[in-house]
């Protein structure tokens, strides 16, 4: 990774709206992730595209994109195991608070997104587990816990979808192959 490129990606993510796109940048996923699905001793993690018009908003906005399409991969795997579609997504932790994320993974699942108002919630999750194992609250007291911040709903329209997709599977496939 490009020392300095994605410190205080926040202040970034507008920017990432502005931009409209990445120019053409690709960020395939590390070795770890592309390997969950895709798996070969090949696979690198890549940045495909590059150009000198690259900017760090455009690698900032690839690296977020690439968190959506690795989350699509995984969903539509998910899918097809259980035999149906997911119809709401939720999510948390600290990628969640990113409001362009979560609005281009709304979309790229087709999808709504729910976005608790507390995203870092390992340690409560892990508390409610416990509990719930030991019979101090019910599955439905603790669902009455999580409050919603934001619901994302797709927008963007399914040829675009497709596209921005098939680019994806382009780009892993290139990493795998060591290409």
């Amino acid at each position: 990774m490009v020392v300095g490129v994605f410190r205080g990606t926040a202040g970034f993510a507008s920017k990432c709206l502005y931009h409209g796109s990445t120019r053409g940048l690709t960020a395939g996923g590390g070795v770890a992730t592309v390997a969950m699905l895709h798996v070969t001793q090949k696979a690198r993690g890549a940045v495909l595209g590059l150009t000198r018009g690259v900017t760090r908003a455009h690698l900032v906005r690839a690296a977020l994109e690439s968190l959506a399409y690795q989350t699509r991969d995984v969903v539509d795997t998910m899918a097809a195991e259980a035999g149906r579609q997911i119809r709401v997504l939720r999510v948390d932790g600290g990628a969640a608070a990113n409001d362009f994320l979560m609005q281009f993974q709304a979309d790229l699942l087709a999808t709504s997104v729910d976005r608790p108002k507390v995203v870092e919630t390992t340690a409560l999750g892990a508390a409610m587990l416990a509990g719930l194992g030991a019979g101090v609250w019910t599955r439905a007291e603790l669902e009455r816990v999580r409050a919603v911040d934001r619901v994302f709903k797709p927008k963007m329209p399914a040829e675009r979808r497709a596209t921005l997709y098939d680019g994806w599977k382009e780009a892993v496939a290139r990493v795998r192959s060591g290409a």
